[in-house]
């Protein structure tokens, strides 16, 4: 089964030895093209014909492929077809959003990421801290370092830098202060 894709008037064809193979070198191929958003529609096409579509592989690989070409509302539909969504596909929404700078909805995810019995990692903690930071919110800034904590990633150095970049932003010098002090120790 040979699949066909068209890029920018090139045609692209994949010979497979089995379906399974077809998918991944697609993928591999989606991903050096991902600027170009009329190769990714064809591939959601091909798998939503194919009824793949809801699988979280390559509902996330549509989804990472769709907010590499720029187009958030189409990332998030692939998004929300995902019927078992892992922390991956999560992480892949949450980046194409704050990417775009929506960064309300960074928070929503965040919280619905946590809502859905995910595990916060150091790469979704990162975007809401500085989500919370660009929308200069002013009161609970210490909620999101309290997760942080309680997460095990107080010491992340991802976390830390932007723990304190929120703080010294948002006015809460004297968190700042503290949290460079504990560091140290």
């Amino acid at each position: 089964m040979n699949v066909h894709f068209k890029v920018d008037g090139y045609a692209i064809t994949v010979h497979p030895s089995s379906y399974q193979e077809t998918l991944f070198n697609t993928f591999n191929a989606l991903f050096s093209c991902a600027k170009f958003l009329s190769l990714a529609q064809q591939f959601h096409a091909h798998i939503i014909i194919n009824g793949l579509y809801r699988e979280v592989f390559y509902g996330s690989n549509i989804t990472n492929a769709y907010v590499q070409s720029g187009s958030l509302p189409l990332a998030t539909e692939a998004f929300d077809q995902i019927t078992a969504k892992n922390l991956h596909s999560w992480n892949t929404i949450i980046a194409g959003y704050s990417k775009c700078c929506f960064y309300v909805y960074v928070l929503k995810l965040f919280r619905d990421l946590r809502s859905d019995g995910n595990a916060v990692d150091s790469f979704n903690l990162v975007f809401a801290i500085k989500a919370r930071q660009r929308l200069m919110f002013l009161h609970n800034e210490r909620l999101l370092h309290c997760l942080a904590i309680k997460s095990g990633l107080e010491g992340d150095l991802s976390i830390v830098p932007a723990l304190l970049d929120m703080y010294a932003e948002l006015g809460s010098l004297n968190d700042a202060h503290k949290l460079f002090d504990d560091i140290l120790t």
